[in-house]
């Protein structure tokens, strides 16, 4: 890390406390007048930094914002490329922008806020500036295509992990890529493949992850069935870099037996009735069980069949027993 970075570190990991010129100085192995630069340069960022005289440096603890520095402060992947937008229309966008322009082996790429968050099925995800993460990840992979949803049942496993780690909340995951917390949604993955026609092998994956950290406000049709953590026990950068290495770590086996296990205890779907669509028609029906390779399979009319793509939607039982309105 640079000196700036170690810095930020110091000053994020004792967010509220300040922290003295000569102590950042003798404990990083820089001068005084080396921590003062970097101390500007961070205020020049957007970092919201007390300084008081006899006393040091303190972060301000309502300054949660995301760069570049925040977050290699807290990411060990450090052949990992990360860019930092304040705004842009879609992280899975620019991370496709960066392949045009390079080859990544890994890349992180996030915003503060974007204009067109992008789910499954060209659904928007609403994403407000400051109070959430907005966040893509570049993988080069080189497996086979059938791979493809079990790096989205891996990332949803991680993203769950790390909510539980820093919020306290036991996520659930709905099949196959949304993250509730309670009856609502918190979070959303759009996994997005770059194949190779003569191989057949996957060659980059883009993983777009939306999480509703500390927004309050949502648009009317959201405002029933949308979720965030609230406080949570790290700032922004720390939540990004922490989702970043769980989700890379798990990544490498996407198809472990104890991941999709994971994965299967915190469905909130299995055994319960659902519906789905298919060829424009919609089917009713059960879900029984992940297999394993992250396929759902449901049952209806007493049979089953196996669903590798399209969206699912719970059906709650009223008191009575019988079926309420489907929940999104």
């Amino acid at each position: 890390m640079t000196a700036k970075e170690k810095i930020l570190y110091a000053l994020e990991t004792h967010s509220g406390e300040y922290l003295s010129g000569e102590e950042l100085a003798e404990n990083l192995g820089i001068t005084r007048a080396a921590v003062w630069k970097a101390i500007r340069s961070l205020g020049a960022e957007g970092y919201r930094i007390d300084a008081v005289r006899n006393r040091g440096y303190r972060l301000v603890e309502d300054g949660d914002r995301i760069s570049e520095a925040g977050i290699r402060a807290f990411l060990r992947e450090e052949d990992c490329i990360v860019r930092v937008l304040e705004r842009t229309d879609s992280t899975n966008l620019e991370a496709r922008r960066l392949l045009l322009e390079r080859e990544v082996s890994r890349g992180l790429i996030a915003a503060n806020e974007q204009s067109g968050g992008r789910g499954r099925y060209g659904n928007s995800f609403y994403s407000p500036a400051d109070t959430g993460v907005y966040m893509t990840l570049i993988l080069r992979v080189g497996r086979r295509m059938e791979e493809f949803l079990t790096v989205t049942a891996a990332t949803a496993v991680a993203l769950a992990r790390v909510i539980e780690r820093v919020s306290g909340h036991r996520p659930g995951i709905k099949w196959m890529n949304d993250i509730w917390i309670g009856d609502k949604k918190a979070a959303g993955i759009l996994t997005e493949a770059i194949s190779s026609f003569e191989s057949g092998m996957l060659e980059y994956l883009i993983i777009g992850i939306g999480l509703n950290v500390t927004t309050t406000e949502f648009p009317e049709n959201l405002s029933g069935s949308a979720a965030s953590l609230g406080g949570i026990s790290v700032t922004r950068n720390e939540l990004i870099a922490q989702i970043a290495e769980e989700v890379f770590r798990l990544a490498e086996h996407p198809a472990d037996r104890k991941i999709l296990d994971e994965y299967r205890r915190r469905s909130i779907i299995l055994g319960k009735q659902i519906t789905w669509e298919r060829d424009g028609r919609e089917y009713a029906g059960r879900a029984c069980r992940i297999t394993e390779k992250g396929c759902l399979e449901v049952e209806y009319n007493r049979r089953k069949e196996i669903l590798n793509a399209g969206a699912v939607h719970i059906r709650p039982q009223k008191n009575d027993g019988t079926q309420g309105e489907t929940i999104e």
